[in-house]
């Protein structure tokens, strides 16, 4: 077989591996929506029922952490004690160890529960197997905090006054970017079980802020890839398209967090709900939609 064949039958074969995991966790997340609904409208034991049959169709690694937490506290308020039930505490229990901090704060019989059952008192006595990703959550963290809370509280300020200060916003913006391209290169996408679900949601940040700009469409096979790997939300996926055609004035896809939301009749809704549903993002229904001053403001409810 000489070279050119074997690189299409091997670019065919990984584009049908990547479509059947894609299709799977998109099945794995309409599941999980229908959950949400389940919940939001009283019904919790069909809830717990639709989150377990879901998370079973992600590989381990890819079960999204924020549902595995709420599955567990939902059969913890349901009063599960039994063997199975531990099982599956243990099997939440590394993701929920990179956000360990934020349960210390919370009175809640269900997270004292859980921390309990991490074993260690600190970040320093994370096992060794851990001592990577524990750094990759401190640079994803360090970069956040410069992103959010020096240059954009320090810049937003006096950005309209001041066309330097302007410019300087977004130089600063992009080299924050960059850095965490690096990073991504390096460690691999900061998926919630890597970095655990609040790093994961500050990284999407800094990403949301850049992939909308033009310039930056040469990164977009990473999240791309992230997504079809199950690394990437779909929500947050959804949120880098539309946020792109939205900064290229041009229609959205998704809909997400658009104003022309309110202008569509239902049969329109209904197409790009089936739009939503492909691509394992949550339904129109979810959010409630309002205006408010100048800014549109999309509430996810359930």
């Amino acid at each position: 077989m000489n070279l050119f064949k074997f690189s299409f039958f091997l670019t065919l074969y990984l584009l049908c591996k990547t479509n059947v995991q894609s299709q799977s966790f998109i099945e794995g997340y309409n599941l999980l929506y229908k959950g949400d609904s389940l919940l939001y409208n009283g019904d919790c034991s069909k809830a717990i029922q639709s989150y377990s049959i879901g998370l079973d169709t992600f590989k381990k690694d890819r079960r999204p952490s924020d549902y595995m937490t709420k599955l567990a506290k939902l059969l913890f308020e349901d009063g599960y004690t039994s063997k199975s039930y531990l099982l599956y505490l243990n099997s939440i229990v590394e993701p929920i160890k990179l956000d360990y901090y934020k349960y210390l704060s919370i009175e809640d019989e269900f997270y004292k529960f859980i921390y309990n059952r991490l074993e260690f008192e600190n970040i320093d006595s994370i096992n060794q197997s851990m001592q990577f990703v524990a750094e990759y959550k401190n640079l994803v963290d360090s970069l956040f905090e410069l992103d959010q809370f020096f240059i954009r509280k320090n810049h937003l300020i006096t950005i309209e006054k001041n066309q330097n200060v302007k410019e300087s916003f977004f130089i600063n913006d992009s080299l924050i970017f960059s850095k965490l391209i690096d990073y991504i290169i390096f460690y691999g996408f900061p998926s919630d079980h890597k970095v655990g679900f609040e790093s994961y949601t500050k990284a999407v940040v800094i990403i949301l802020h850049n992939t909308r700009l033009n310039k930056n469409s040469i990164y977009d096979p990473i999240f791309e890839r992230a997504y079809f790997e199950g690394l990437l939300f779909p929500n947050d996926y959804a949120d880098f398209v539309d946020q792109r055609l939205l900064f290229s004035n041009k229609p959205s896809k998704f809909f997400m967090c658009n104003e022309n939301w309110l202008n569509l009749d239902e049969s329109q809704k209904k197409l790009i709900d089936a739009v939503r549903e492909e691509f394992g993002i949550c339904k129109s229904f979810h959010f409630s939609y309002r205006k408010m001053n100048n800014s549109f403001i999309c509430d996810k409810i359930y």
